[in-house]
């Protein structure tokens, strides 16, 4: 183990968790295994002291496993509709879950709006800091019923990177279905290799990310790599490993060089001027009067 991954994760006591549909389903819906095995490590983790926030995406995949859809919904009411049979389904399963080990859940769904909005944002993060005061597992996920592209965030890469900010994260871990970034497409060459720590997140790096996206997913490895930057700009590293390892997370906790590692950035962002870079929304108007008008046309 490097001495940097070894500092890392010496100071690493709140942590989060994404996990992608790409980990979270098989042929036959919801991976209840998979689900059960790293909710079975969050918990061991938890009762020595570390603190977790799960952005656990699968809604629409279990809502479209339920109905018996095989193929990617190319609509947004088809989608927000999955995804209201299978939020409900998913919660479930995580709550019966960690319930087995006395941990209480917590269902949090947001859309851009929410974020965007200073005063909400501070409401967030309040609300997260007394979960993870009570040792409730927060698990949130956007709210894909009522988001349209205005209040989207895109996916939950995106909104995980902005979460780190609010729950003030001190390592976030993206578990996918691929061991973590590669220098190349590993779907298209077979010459490729894994690429254990970024310094700093260049031009030629994120070439290297596919923007490829899984069937049942909305980000590919580029909007990974795109998270990673927002995140290690807010001085919080960031690990891409594959979820569906066994052991996966104690096998980061216990400093095995696994996944891609990012480095954060030395000199970063302070909160409020991360929220401003990556969270706030702009917006505005433009009114042309008949002056204006005809000075543009003629």
């Amino acid at each position: 183990m490097s001495d940097k991954r070894r500092e890392i994760l010496e100071n690493a006591k709140r942590i989060l968790v994404k996990i992608g549909s790409g980990v979270l389903t098989g042929e036959d819906g919801l991976d209840l295994e998979i689900i059960e095995n790293l909710v079975n490590e969050t918990a061991e983790f938890s009762r020595e002291g570390y603190q977790f926030v799960i952005v656990s995406s699968g809604a629409i995949a279990s809502g479209m496993h339920r109905m018996g859809f095989k193929k990617r919904l190319p609509s947004l009411p088809q989608k927000q509709a999955a995804a209201a049979i299978g939020q409900g389904r998913l919660m479930r399963v995580y709550s019966n879950a960690f319930g087995k080990h006395g941990l209480v859940t917590a269902q949090i769904l947001l859309t851009m709006s929410d974020l965007s909005d200073r005063q909400r944002f501070l409401n967030t993060r309040n609300t997260l800091s007394t979960l993870m005061e009570w040792g409730v597992i927060p698990i949130i996920n956007e709210n894909d019923t009522v988001a349209v592209d205005e209040i989207k965030f895109g996916d939950n890469d995106n909104l995980a990177s902005m979460l780190a900010n609010i729950m003030e994260a001190s390592l976030v871990i993206n578990l996918t279905n691929t061991e973590g970034l590669y220098d190349r497409n590993p779907r298209e060459t077979e010459e490729h290799t894994l690429i254990r720590t970024v310094t700093e997140i260049t031009g030629e790096i994120e070439a290297m990310a596919s923007s490829e996206v899984d069937p049942l997913g909305m980000g590919g490895m580029k909007s990974k790599v795109i998270a990673a930057r927002k995140v290690t700009t807010f001085g919080i590293p960031y690990i891409i490993a594959c979820g569906k390892e066994a052991g996966i997370l104690g096998q980061i906790f216990s400093g095995r060089e696994v996944g891609t590692l990012f480095l954060p950035m030395e000199e970063h962002l302070t909160s409020k001027k991360h929220w401003i870079a990556f969270t706030l929304r702009s917006r505005g108007r433009i009114y042309i009067d008949d002056g204006a008008k005809k000075a543009i046309v003629d």
